[in-house]
């Protein structure tokens, strides 16, 4: 069997800039150089776990580097309802990673770390693209291969791993966006785990972040102007909570009760970009006392403040 190399093929990768339009090469840069250090040392690594409910599974690859299934192998019949990964047990998540995160260069012949990990993560249903199940299966790859459960479907991780290939619709991944990780480097687990590293780390840049969290709004909208306010919620508690500490209140206590009194169905783009700064100005000492009412501020960030000023007299 032929082993994987050790470094990328080259290439003129970067990151798409979703605020801008451009592509980032700094970042490119950042990610390779950091792949690079962790990758050579332990060769090319493989992974996999699932959402389903199926007894121990063994997968190979034969000479011709198909993907085969052993013995025990879930039967087409137990997929056949579609309702698949909202019915997978943890169980069946790690015992089929295990039967994947062995050593590339044992498995795999022809084809590269990440073709043949699209191949292993496909949805058999829509046969083209890697779905919420497999998204799922490889962050329980990444948290195995971690030690610590860092990564799931509702944290940041799944956005990030988008952002860096551009894909169009959030939580799903189309052939040629997931060959694009090959492009940045990505050779096997440990280096898609680097790259999450180098994409966190670039988020402390105030201009990296707007991109990201623009690109995330627009994976999610798919071409509305509008995401649903659960939806909303759901990706701020994300991408917020570890970033201003008046997210909290805002996400956590304040949209909360806009939710159960129906009083904000959607978010629109330009609530949603102005939240950041709006926050940021909320964490300021003494937000309270000069906020501005006349300020061209969304409504929603003015029941805001009256909602935090009430808040602040029942504590006392």
């Amino acid at each position: 069997m032929a082993a994987l190399p050790t470094s990328p093929s080259s290439y003129d990768g970067r990151f798409y800039d979703g605020a801008n339009g451009v592509l980032d090469a700094e970042l490119h840069d950042d990610a390779a150089a950091s792949m690079h250090t962790s990758g050579a040392a332990g060769g090319a690594a493989s992974m996999e776990p699932a959402y389903g409910d199926l007894a121990a599974e063994t997968v190979s690859f034969d000479e011709g580097g198909e993907r085969s299934f052993g013995a025990a192998a879930m039967s087409l019949e137990d997929s056949q309802s579609g309702a698949l990964a909202m019915q997978a047990s943890a169980r069946r998540k790690q015992k089929r990673f295990k039967a994947m995160n062995t050593d590339v260069a044992e498995v795999v012949v022809s084809k590269a770390w990440v073709e043949a990990t699209f191949d292993g993560l496909v949805d058999p249903l829509a046969g083209d693209r890697i779905g919420p199940e497999g998204l799922v299966e490889l962050l329980c790859a990444l948290d195995e291969r971690r030690g610590a459960p860092d990564y799931f479907l509702s944290s940041i991780a799944p956005l990030l791993l988008g952002w860096a290939v551009n894909a169009a619709h959030a939580g799903v991944f189309r052939f040629h966006e997931f060959m694009s990780f090959e492009s940045l480097g990505v050779q096997s687990l440990d280096d898609l785990d680097s790259l999450l590293d180098t994409l966190l780390g670039r988020l402390e840049s105030a201009d990296a972040f707007t991109a990201f969290y623009k690109y995330v709004f627009a994976s999610h909208a798919r071409g509305r102007k509008s995401v649903p306010v659960e939806t909303a919620v759901r990706l701020w508690n994300a991408l917020l909570l570890n970033r201003f500490s008046s997210a909290t209140l805002f996400v956590n206590e304040f949209m909360r009760v806009q939710l159960e009194q129906q009083k904000c169905s959607v978010i629109n783009l330009d609530q949603w970009m102005l939240l950041p700064e709006f926050l940021a100005n909320c964490d300021k000492p003494c937000w309270l006392l000069n906020f501005k009412f006349d300020a061209p501020w969304p409504v929603l960030f003015d029941d805001f403040v009256v909602f935090a000023t009430e808040m602040n007299h029942m504590a006392g």
